[in-house]
Protein backbone atom coordinates (compact mmCIF):
# COMPACT_ATOMS: atom_id res chain seq x y z
CA UNK A 1 0.00 0.00 0.00
CA UNK A 2 1.13 3.63 -1.00
CA UNK A 3 1.51 5.75 2.26
CA UNK A 4 1.17 8.88 0.11
CA UNK A 5 -1.69 10.14 -2.06
CA UNK A 6 -0.81 10.19 -5.59
CA UNK A 7 -2.33 12.42 -8.07
CA UNK A 8 -1.13 10.49 -11.46
CA UNK A 9 -0.81 7.14 -12.79
CA UNK A 10 2.76 7.69 -13.39
CA UNK A 11 2.91 8.57 -9.82
CA UNK A 12 1.25 5.69 -8.17
CA UNK A 13 3.92 3.21 -10.84
CA UNK A 14 6.72 5.54 -9.47
CA UNK A 15 5.70 4.74 -5.85
CA UNK A 16 5.31 1.29 -6.64
CA UNK A 17 8.98 1.36 -8.03
CA UNK A 18 10.15 2.91 -4.91
CA UNK A 19 8.32 0.03 -2.86
CA UNK A 20 9.74 -3.13 -4.88
CA UNK A 21 13.37 -1.66 -4.62
CA UNK A 22 13.14 -0.88 -0.86
CA UNK A 23 11.58 -4.80 -0.15
CA UNK A 24 14.40 -6.17 -3.16
CA UNK A 25 17.05 -4.41 -1.38
CA UNK A 26 16.75 -6.06 1.96
CA UNK A 27 16.85 -9.60 0.28
CA UNK A 28 19.90 -7.87 -1.66
CA UNK A 29 21.69 -7.15 1.53
CA UNK A 30 20.71 -10.28 3.18
CA UNK A 31 22.13 -12.59 0.25
CA UNK A 32 25.49 -10.02 0.16
CA UNK A 33 26.06 -10.56 3.97
CA UNK A 34 25.56 -14.71 3.05
CA UNK A 35 28.57 -14.34 0.48
CA UNK A 36 26.45 -14.09 -2.45
CA UNK A 37 28.12 -11.28 -4.91
CA UNK A 38 24.90 -9.44 -6.70
CA UNK A 39 24.58 -8.10 -9.59
CA UNK A 40 22.01 -5.43 -10.76
CA UNK A 41 18.29 -6.93 -9.81
CA UNK A 42 16.34 -5.98 -12.78
CA UNK A 43 12.18 -4.65 -12.18
CA UNK A 44 10.25 -4.70 -14.84
CA UNK A 45 7.50 -1.70 -15.10
CA UNK A 46 4.51 -0.79 -17.80
CA UNK A 47 4.29 3.03 -17.30
CA UNK A 48 7.06 3.97 -19.34
CA UNK A 49 7.43 7.71 -17.63
CA UNK A 50 8.23 6.38 -14.61
CA UNK A 51 10.83 3.86 -15.98
CA UNK A 52 12.19 7.55 -18.08
CA UNK A 53 12.20 9.20 -14.44
CA UNK A 54 13.94 6.42 -12.84
CA UNK A 55 16.58 5.86 -15.17
CA UNK A 56 16.85 10.01 -16.00
CA UNK A 57 15.76 9.34 -19.63
CA UNK A 58 13.07 11.77 -19.34
CA UNK A 59 12.54 14.97 -17.19
CA UNK A 60 9.39 15.50 -15.56
CA UNK A 61 8.09 19.16 -14.98
CA UNK A 62 5.94 18.96 -12.10
CA UNK A 63 8.55 16.94 -9.99
CA UNK A 64 8.05 18.66 -6.93
CA UNK A 65 4.73 17.28 -6.42
CA UNK A 66 6.31 13.59 -6.30
CA UNK A 67 7.35 12.50 -2.36
CA UNK A 68 11.18 12.70 -2.42
CA UNK A 69 11.64 9.76 -0.87
CA UNK A 70 10.51 8.11 -4.34
CA UNK A 71 13.65 9.65 -5.89
CA UNK A 72 15.49 6.93 -3.96
CA UNK A 73 15.09 4.66 -6.75
CA UNK A 74 16.93 6.81 -9.11
CA UNK A 75 19.71 6.95 -6.86
CA UNK A 76 19.46 3.03 -6.53
CA UNK A 77 19.68 2.77 -10.79
CA UNK A 78 22.66 5.49 -10.61
CA UNK A 79 24.53 3.49 -8.22
CA UNK A 80 24.26 0.08 -10.20
CA UNK A 81 22.02 -1.74 -7.53
CA UNK A 82 18.68 -2.12 -9.83
CA UNK A 83 17.86 -1.49 -13.43
CA UNK A 84 13.99 -0.53 -14.20
CA UNK A 85 13.19 -1.51 -17.87
CA UNK A 86 9.46 -1.35 -19.68
CA UNK A 87 7.44 -4.18 -20.56
CA UNK A 88 4.04 -3.77 -22.07
CA UNK A 89 1.08 -4.61 -19.51
CA UNK A 90 0.45 -8.34 -21.58
CA UNK A 91 4.13 -9.12 -20.84
CA UNK A 92 3.81 -8.23 -17.28
CA UNK A 93 3.09 -10.61 -14.71
CA UNK A 94 1.92 -8.26 -12.24
CA UNK A 95 -0.71 -6.88 -14.39
CA UNK A 96 -2.79 -10.36 -13.80
CA UNK A 97 -3.58 -8.98 -10.33
CA UNK A 98 -4.38 -5.54 -11.34
CA UNK A 99 -5.74 -5.29 -14.83
CA UNK A 100 -8.68 -6.30 -16.50
CA UNK A 101 -7.60 -8.48 -19.22
CA UNK A 102 -9.73 -10.65 -22.30
CA UNK A 103 -10.64 -14.22 -20.73
CA UNK A 104 -8.14 -16.06 -22.72
CA UNK A 105 -5.18 -14.37 -21.02
CA UNK A 106 -6.20 -14.54 -17.88
CA UNK A 107 -7.03 -18.02 -18.11
CA UNK A 108 -3.61 -18.62 -19.53
CA UNK A 109 -2.07 -16.96 -16.65
CA UNK A 110 -3.65 -18.54 -14.05
CA UNK A 111 -2.07 -21.64 -14.70
CA UNK A 112 1.27 -19.32 -13.80
CA UNK A 113 -0.40 -18.31 -10.12
CA UNK A 114 -2.72 -20.95 -9.45
CA UNK A 115 -2.29 -24.91 -9.49
CA UNK A 116 -5.31 -25.72 -11.67
CA UNK A 117 -6.17 -29.06 -12.36
CA UNK A 118 -8.10 -30.59 -15.19
CA UNK A 119 -11.66 -30.07 -14.76
CA UNK A 120 -13.69 -32.91 -12.39
CA UNK A 121 -17.11 -33.94 -14.47
CA UNK A 122 -18.96 -30.62 -14.51
CA UNK A 123 -19.67 -29.65 -18.01
CA UNK A 124 -18.66 -26.42 -19.09
CA UNK A 125 -20.72 -23.87 -20.77
CA UNK A 126 -20.43 -23.70 -24.24
CA UNK A 127 -19.01 -19.94 -24.41
CA UNK A 128 -16.03 -21.62 -21.90
CA UNK A 129 -15.81 -24.48 -24.45
CA UNK A 130 -15.36 -22.10 -27.25
CA UNK A 131 -12.52 -19.75 -25.44
CA UNK A 132 -10.81 -23.00 -24.50
CA UNK A 133 -10.55 -24.58 -28.00
CA UNK A 134 -9.23 -21.28 -28.90
CA UNK A 135 -6.37 -21.25 -26.41
CA UNK A 136 -5.90 -25.06 -27.33
CA UNK A 137 -6.79 -26.09 -23.52
CA UNK A 138 -9.54 -28.42 -24.20
CA UNK A 139 -9.64 -32.08 -25.16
Amino acid sequence: MIPTVCSSVFEAEYAALFLTGRAITNARLILHDLGHKQKATNIICDNSCAVGIANDTVKQRRSKAIDMRYHWIRDQVRQGKLTITWAEGAANLADYLTKAHPVHHFVTLRRTYVYTPKPLTIKPCARATRIAKRINLAP
